[in-house]
């Protein structure tokens, strides 16, 4: 660890997430020296900082993590200790949900009573567009990024795998649901043998089964990440097809490096986000342009018929700098530089 000890507070944002056996089987993975578990709601928000501020005065501390989005809200401000920040999203997501009036004032008041509330010391993102857009919005003295990385499964590869195009995820508004199933629709057209694999939970995700054979697509539900990592071996292209706007252009999706790790190359929109420059710079994938959408499709089915062992061992191969014992080691590199 980064730290000589670390107490552990998990702000709970509803009830209905906590479970004490699990909770408890996670926390023994790590050199706690003490774990709370207390309300994150927004509703609570002056009672969780009065607490907090309760215990940090009377422990003491020399740094503070605060991990998540919201986490800064939660955290007073006359404090004399080290802040850093640790985010994976912005506020601007809620945008893509509904992009009314009222949400778009949320997200300006977000960033406008974070910079009210203490300055932090370092800021910690998942990509270096989102460390770059967090230093125009958060007063800090420092800005890093470090890949939310993989559980590299090498042990689980299969020696066989299938032949099939692949969709795992949600069916969330940024994962452009609607733009991959027209997709999909027109490769099946002009290569009507092609198979295609949906993993996921979402009901949402039906959507990519209109206008396609219904013998020539999938639906499976994983129970768990190494679940997901096997049946992507049925596939041998994966795909990342996102819209352009400021949620998509500051993530790095921890799916990218899930689809190497299983041997599949990987279909990425073409604009400024991290995906695609991984694939600019080392391959492992088909850069598409959102705005030509024929060309895309033609595009691919020459990529699909060229991919072949070679291919696969690539993508595995250039996973593995996405592994998470490599993000591990950034972070705490960063921690330890700057304590």
């Amino acid at each position: 660890m980064s730290y000589d000890t670390v107490d552990f507070v998990w702000l709970l944002p509803h009830a209905k997430y906590f479970d004490d056996v699990v909770f408890g089987d996670f926390m023994k993975k790590f050199e706690v020296n003490s774990s709370k578990v207390i309300s994150g709601r927004i509703s609570n928000i002056l009672k969780t900082r009065i607490y907090l501020k309760e215990i940090i005065n009377e422990r003491e501390y020399k740094k503070v993590a605060l991990v998540g989005t919201t986490s800064r809200f939660f955290y007073f401000k006359n404090s004399k200790e080290k802040v850093d920040w640790f985010i994976n999203g912005v506020p601007e997501e809620r945008l893509i949900h509904d992009n009314s009036p009222t949400n778009k004032l949320r997200v300006r008041a977000f960033w406008y009573f974070t910079n009210l509330f203490k300055e932090v010391d370092q800021v910690v993102a998942v990509s270096s567009y989102m460390a770059e857009y967090l230093r125009n919005k958060v007063n800090a003295n420092g800005f890093y990024f470090v890949p939310s990385g993989i559980y590299h499964l090498e042990s689980k590869l299969n020696v066989d795998r299938g032949l099939k195009m692949v969709y795992s995820g949600s069916g969330a508004p940024w994962q452009w649901i609607k733009r991959l199933s027209l997709l999909w629709r027109m490769i099946h057209e002009k290569e009507p043998d092609v198979e295609f694999l949906v993993i996921s939970r979402d009901k949402r995700c039906v959507l990519l089964k209109e206008g396609i054979d219904p013998k020539n697509i999938q639906f499976k539900q994983a129970e768990n990440g190494e679940d997901v990592f096997l049946y992507m071996q049925e596939g041998v292209l994966g795909f990342l097809i996102r819209e352009e706007n400021i949620v998509n252009h500051v993530s790095f999706p921890i799916k990218f490096g899930e689809y190497l790790a299983a041997g599949l190359n990987v279909i990425v929109s073409d604009f400024n986000w991290s995906c695609a420059d991984f694939i600019k710079k080392n391959g492992g994938g088909l850069l598409v342009d959102n705005d030509d959408i024929q060309g895309s499709v033609n595009r691919i089915i020459e990529f699909y018929k060229g991919l072949d062992k070679k291919s696969e061992l690539k993508a595995i191969g250039l996973s593995k700098s996405l592994r998470f014992d490599n993000s591990q080691q950034q972070l705490i590199q960063i921690i330890r530089a700057n304590f």
